[in-house]
C-alpha cells in the first residue's frame, strides 16, 4: 500500500494529495461561508497560466512562507451568485524583514489585474462543503479527510452549479461509494489500476481503498441517483 501511495501522489499532483492536511479554499454559498473540500478551482487555471499564480515562490516582494500545510501557496475565496461561481479574493502568506510570519495579504490584482469581476467559468467537478462537528479520520492515517456531521455537495459544470445534494455523514459515505462504483466503470480507472498493479505489484484491494477515499477528486459529475436540481 505504501508504494502505491507514493506512486499516486506523484502521478496525480494536480489533485493536491499531500501527506500534511492542506488549508482549504473558502466558498460562500447561499450567504454562508464554508471550507471547500475535494477541489482547488484555481489550480487548473494556474496550470494554464503559471505566471499569474501569486503563490509561486518569490512572487511576494517581501518574502514567501512555504508551509507544508499550504503547498499551493495561497487560499482563494469563491462565491456562488445565481448558481454561478465567482472568485472573490486570493490571499497569500507574507512575512516581515526578519522572516517571521507577518499575516496575509490580497493578491487579486497580481492574478487578475484587469478584471473587477472574475467569473470562474473554467472549473468543473464536485465541490464538497462540510459543516458541523468534525473529527480526523485516524483509521485512514495522517492526511486523510476529516469526518463531518453534515455536507453540501455541488455538481459544477464550467463554473455553473447544476445540482445540489445535502446529506449527513452516513449519506455522504454512501454517495462516495456510488461515485466509486461509477468510476470503476471508466477507462481511466481501468488504466490506472492496471498500471499500478504492473509497476508496483500492489493489490487490487489496496488500489480500490485509495480511490474510495479520493474518488471525488476524479469524478466530475453525480452518479445516477435522486438529486435536487437548483
Amino acid at each position: 500500500m505504501k508504494t502505491f501511495l507514493v506512486f499516486v501522489f506523484s502521478l496525480f499532483v494536480s489533485v493536491q494529495l499531500f501527506a500534511t492536511p492542506q488549508i482549504p479554499d473558502k466558498i460562500i454559498y447561499k450567504g454562508k461561508e464554508y471550507d471547500l473540500h475535494s477541489i482547488y478551482p484555481l489550480e487548473s487555471y494556474f496550470k494554464k497560466y503559471p505566471d499569474k499564480n501569486p503563490g509561486r515562490l518569490g512572487k511576494d516582494p517581501d518574502c514567501f512562507i512555504s508551509s507544508t500545510g499550504l503547498h499551493r501557496g495561497y487560499v482563494a475565496t469563491f462565491e456562488v451568485v445565481n448558481n454561478q461561481l465567482f472568485l472573490k479574493d486570493i490571499q497569500v502568506m507574507t512575512c516581515g524583514k526578519e522572516g517571521q510570519s507577518h499575516g496575509w495579504r490580497s493578491a487579486m490584482k497580481e492574478a487578475f489585474p484587469d478584471e473587477k469581476t472574475v467569473r470562474v467559468n473554467w472549473s468543473t467537478g464536485i465541490f464538497v462543503l462540510p459543516y458541523g462537528k468534525s473529527t480526523p479520520d485516524m483509521k485512514r492515517g495522517y492526511g486523510s479527510p476529516s469526518l463531518y456531521e453534515n455536507y453540501i455537495i455541488l455538481e459544477v459544470s464550467a463554473g455553473k452549479v447544476t445540482k445540489e445534494k445535502r446529506c449527513t455523514y452516513d449519506e455522504f459515505v454512501s454517495f462516495k461509494e456510488r461515485q466509486f462504483q461509477a468510476f470503476k466503470q471508466t477507462d481511466e480507472y481501468k488504466k490506472e489500476k492496471e498500471r499500478s498493479m504492473r509497476k508496483w505489484k500492489d493489490t487490487e484491494e489496496s488500489i480500490d481503498s485509495f480511490f474510495r477515499i479520493y474518488v471525488l477528486e476524479y469524478t466530475k459529475s453525480f452518479a445516477t441517483e435522486p438529486t435536487e436540481d437548483n
